[in-house]
């Protein structure tokens, strides 16, 4: 009876400790936990604004490819996979052979990596980079 009493008689109190914390403090003046009121209106600002449309990389990479016989192939580039048919880059074309693609008439293999503003390939693998030993003769 005794434990009872204790505990309705904190109870009372922490709830009127906590009414009184509420009234002396409006809901505005606690402010927010992680960011400050100029940084959240950023974020709001940021989230309702309209976004830009990200540039168009100028750098494709063919990371890999599929080619199917019976139905259309699949292409890596720069990390997403592209279906035979698919732009790579807004305005490009692109076809799929069995061992290379061709995008706006370039060729890129797997491995290279297509620049569009020079139309240049840039290879995986630099000139010289790999060299061939001589075969041990057998005397």
């Amino acid at each position: 009876m005794i434990t009872r009493l204790r505990c309705a008689v904190l109870g009372a109190l922490l709830l009127a400790s906590l009414d009184a914390t509420a009234q002396a403090q409006p809901a505005d003046a606690l402010g927010t936990l992680f960011f400050s009121g100029a940084e959240r209106r950023a974020i709001v600002q940021a989230r309702t604004s309209p976004s830009e449309q990200p540039a168009a990389p100028t750098l494709l990479s063919l990371s890999g490819m599929v080619v199917r016989k019976g139905g259309k192939s699949t292409v890596w580039i720069n990390g997403q996979a592209l279906a035979e048919g698919a732009a790579p880059v807004p305005g490009a074309s692109m076809a799929v052979a069995p061992r290379h693609i061709t995008v706006n008439k370039l060729v890129l293999r797997p491995g290279e990596t297509l620049d569009l503003t020079n139309r240049q390939s840039i290879d995986l693998l630099t000139p010289g980079s790999v060299t061939r030993r001589p075969a041990a003769t057998v005397p």
